[in-house]
């Protein structure tokens, strides 16, 4: 993340004579692929440590859909958070589509 922070505020620096601009903008971007990533983490934390049956019925109906395709479950730990990561995606994940 660091590294992506590094070239988002670089990008924005060089594309922008305005500083104070490009310094909001990378903020605004910062801000959105944070977002992605604590969205997905929350995601897998539900989706993999919540108890309970109605969190074991989740898995046992996500789980073989998730073997039959695996791209339903969000990689964005591995590829970057410019996936989608919206509520279709969740249910998606979640195996409720």
């Amino acid at each position: 993340m660091t590294l992506r922070d590094v070239r988002v505020l670089r990008d924005q620096l060089l594309a922008n004579d305005d500083w104070d601009a490009a310094g909001h903008a990378y903020a605004e971007e910062h801000d959105r692929y944070c977002k992605a990533v604590h969205d997905v983490v929350g995601w897998y934390t539900e989706f993999f440590l919540a108890t309970g049956p109605e969190a074991e019925a989740r898995r046992v109906r996500a789980m073989p859909l998730i073997a039959e395709d695996p791209t339903r479950q969000p990689d964005l730990l591995f590829s970057g958070p410019d996936m989608p990561v919206d509520e279709a995606a969740r249910r998606r994940f979640f195996g409720e589509n």
